[in-house]
Protein backbone atom coordinates (compact mmCIF):
# COMPACT_ATOMS: atom_id res chain seq x y z
CA UNK A 1 0.00 0.00 0.00
CA UNK A 2 1.31 3.49 -1.02
CA UNK A 3 1.83 6.20 1.88
CA UNK A 4 -1.05 8.80 1.49
CA UNK A 5 -0.73 11.52 4.19
CA UNK A 6 -4.53 12.19 4.51
CA UNK A 7 -5.02 8.68 5.44
CA UNK A 8 -1.68 8.05 7.13
CA UNK A 9 -1.05 10.23 9.41
CA UNK A 10 0.07 8.92 12.65
CA UNK A 11 3.49 9.38 13.66
CA UNK A 12 5.90 6.55 14.41
CA UNK A 13 7.41 6.79 18.35
CA UNK A 14 9.49 3.79 17.54
CA UNK A 15 13.39 4.86 18.01
CA UNK A 16 15.06 5.19 14.76
CA UNK A 17 18.54 3.02 15.86
CA UNK A 18 16.61 0.49 17.85
CA UNK A 19 16.56 -3.23 16.59
CA UNK A 20 13.21 -4.27 17.57
CA UNK A 21 13.72 -8.03 16.62
CA UNK A 22 16.07 -8.57 19.69
CA UNK A 23 15.25 -9.56 22.28
CA UNK A 24 13.60 -7.84 25.23
CA UNK A 25 10.72 -6.89 27.46
CA UNK A 26 8.12 -4.96 26.32
CA UNK A 27 5.17 -3.56 27.90
CA UNK A 28 1.82 -3.67 25.98
CA UNK A 29 -1.56 -1.70 27.05
CA UNK A 30 -4.75 -2.92 26.01
CA UNK A 31 -8.03 -0.95 25.70
CA UNK A 32 -11.56 -1.80 25.09
CA UNK A 33 -13.61 0.76 23.13
CA UNK A 34 -14.79 3.59 25.75
CA UNK A 35 -12.66 1.91 28.06
CA UNK A 36 -15.75 -0.23 29.35
CA UNK A 37 -14.13 -2.87 32.20
CA UNK A 38 -14.89 -6.06 30.21
CA UNK A 39 -11.97 -8.35 31.19
CA UNK A 40 -12.53 -8.28 35.15
CA UNK A 41 -12.11 -6.21 37.93
CA UNK A 42 -9.98 -6.37 41.24
CA UNK A 43 -11.79 -8.03 44.34
CA UNK A 44 -9.41 -7.81 47.62
CA UNK A 45 -6.35 -7.02 46.07
CA UNK A 46 -6.96 -10.01 43.25
CA UNK A 47 -7.45 -10.19 39.82
CA UNK A 48 -10.63 -11.80 38.72
CA UNK A 49 -11.16 -12.14 34.90
CA UNK A 50 -14.12 -12.19 33.42
CA UNK A 51 -15.06 -14.70 30.72
CA UNK A 52 -14.00 -12.50 27.85
CA UNK A 53 -10.91 -11.76 30.46
CA UNK A 54 -10.03 -15.34 30.44
CA UNK A 55 -10.18 -15.25 26.38
CA UNK A 56 -7.52 -12.29 25.97
CA UNK A 57 -5.35 -13.98 28.48
CA UNK A 58 -5.54 -17.68 26.70
CA UNK A 59 -5.09 -15.99 23.47
CA UNK A 60 -2.28 -13.83 25.00
CA UNK A 61 -0.50 -16.99 26.44
CA UNK A 62 -1.28 -18.49 22.64
CA UNK A 63 0.92 -15.88 20.84
CA UNK A 64 3.47 -16.39 23.66
CA UNK A 65 4.53 -20.13 22.37
CA UNK A 66 3.45 -18.95 18.77
CA UNK A 67 5.90 -16.26 18.62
Amino acid sequence: MKYDPDKHNRRSIRLKDHDYSAAGAYFVTLCTQNHACLLGEIIDKEVSLSPLGRIVAESWGWLKQQY
